[in-house]
């Protein structure tokens, strides 16, 4: 098959700039989503709330180095892929000034301004403003890369397809230490039952974005069958299916059981929000595949 062409034939290179990316995506998705879930779920108990704002600010700081190191990983792409290209002035000079140097200088402002809930005093009444400002720069910092830059109806959709998914991203990790909390008592059901509400609303809407994303890229279905981007976007389709089916089960059967008690619901409920973070990992790394080393026109 033509991914498995493609992926066969990467070097060390090319493979180290696939797992930044991969790994920016997910820590900037993830500092933007905590922020949103905090904004959704200002009730959690007082624990999770702290916790949630110091993975915040640790996504961000993860995502602030993997962005700077992104910075001399493509100069060295560009060089040839090697460690003195990555440090040649004058092609650090030619990244800066792309457009994956406007990412970068993007994500960097908006990533700060994430975690304005460190200010003290009466600056944290600039906490909302700030936070919702570093959310829209995060956001806006992916689409000035690829296809999507110089294109308003792309850059839209990709903004909202995102933040959409950030919001899952950073949802995972409370509600997984939520459901295995007894203490709590039935707090857990009615956050996740909450959560299951929403995402009524915000799957609709995640799958319509990405959908028109995907058919205003790919421009019709060949590409999509017989391209490299076009079979590794299959692949993610595929694992966002499974992520789908793994919060349907979530919604209709184990928060249910959780709120009526059933033995063994809060274990497996648990064990199905650890697989759907294992999900939204290998979904990140399929698409920084797509990012780095292919495109929708092959």
């Amino acid at each position: 098959m033509a991914w498995w062409t493609l992926l066969s034939g990467l070097d060390a290179w090319t493979l180290g700039r696939v797992v930044v990316a991969a790994g920016f995506y997910g820590a900037a998705l993830l500092a933007v989503g905590s922020r949103l879930f905090r904004f959704a779920f200002p009730d959690l108990p007082r624990a999770e709330g702290q916790r949630l704002e110091r993975t915040l600010v640790a996504a961000a700081w993860t995502a602030i180095l993997l962005a700077l190191l992104s910075w001399p990983l493509q100069a060295g792409f560009l060089g040839g892929g090697s460690l003195a290209a990555a440090r040649d002035p004058v092609l650090l000079q030619v990244v800066i000034e792309s457009p994956l140097g406007d990412r970068l200088r993007l994500a960097l402002a908006g990533l700060l301004l994430l975690q304005a809930n460190l200010l003290s005093g009466r600056l944290r009444a600039l906490v909302p403003i700030l936070g919702l400002a570093g959310m829209v720069l995060v956001l806006l910092a992916f689409t000035r890369v690829g296809h999507t830059r110089g294109d308003p109806r792309l850059g839209t959709l990709l903004f909202a397809h995102l933040g959409l998914a950030a919001f899952w991203l950073a949802s995972l990790a409370p509600l997984y230490r939520l459901a295995g909390n007894a203490q709590y008592g039935d707090l857990p059901s009615r956050l996740l039952g909450r959560f299951g509400r929403l995402g009524q609303v915000l799957i609709p809407l995640l799958l319509l974005a990405g959908a028109s994303l995907a058919g205003l890229l790919m421009g019709g279905l060949a590409p999509l069958l017989h391209t490299p981007y076009g079979q590794l976007l299959l692949i993610k389709l595929s694992l966002v299916t499974l992520l789908l089916l793994l919060g349907a089960l979530n919604k209709w059967w184990l928060v249910p059981a959780l709120a009526r008690g059933v033995p063994g619901a809060r274990q497996r409920l648990r064990s199905s929000i650890a697989t759907e973070g294992t999900l939204i990992g290998l979904i990140l790394l399929t698409v920084a595949l797509l990012t780095a080393t292919t495109s929708p026109l092959g």
